[in-house]
């Protein structure tokens, strides 16, 4: 039985299009206090994740969510993108274009962790705890 790399399953993307590359969506810091921090997020339909997922029914991908965690959690906190892991991944609702996303983080960088939530009005659509590789 054959075994797939990380790169094998980036490249079975049916979009044709390099999952790694999604664009962040326009977002704001509303809240910024030591380890927490609260964003607005915007999905707008021309985000690179959204296109061929799906065509009918566009969708933002799981992955994308975790992504734009881990980038902003960087942007944020200096945190590094570099992540070793996750625990208690959870994605509860589907995040369709033109949604204004809350993201939540909590930086605990005694752990190398980030935790986050991302909800809106419909709810709550994912959350998690990013290990991050340890500077």
């Amino acid at each position: 039985m054959a075994t797939l790399n990380h790169k094998d399953i980036y490249d079975l993307d049916v979009s044709g299009q390099d999952p790694r590359a999604t664009v962040l969506p326009s977002f704001r810091i509303v809240k910024s206090e030591g380890p927490q921090a609260v964003l607005w997020l915007d999905v707008v339909p021309e985000l690179t994740c959204l296109q061929g997922h799906f065509p009918e029914k566009p969708i933002v991908p799981g992955i994308a969510l975790l992504d734009w965690a881990v980038q902003l959690a960087d942007q944020v906190f200096g945190c590094g993108r570099a992540v070793a892991g996750t625990r208690n991944l959870k994605f509860k609702k589907v995040v369709e274009p033109q949604t204004q996303l809350e993201l939540t983080l909590e930086h605990h960088p005694e752990r190398d962790r980030v935790k986050f939530t991302i909800a809106s009005a419909f709810g709550e659509h994912a959350s998690g705890i990013v290990e991050l590789v340890s500077a």
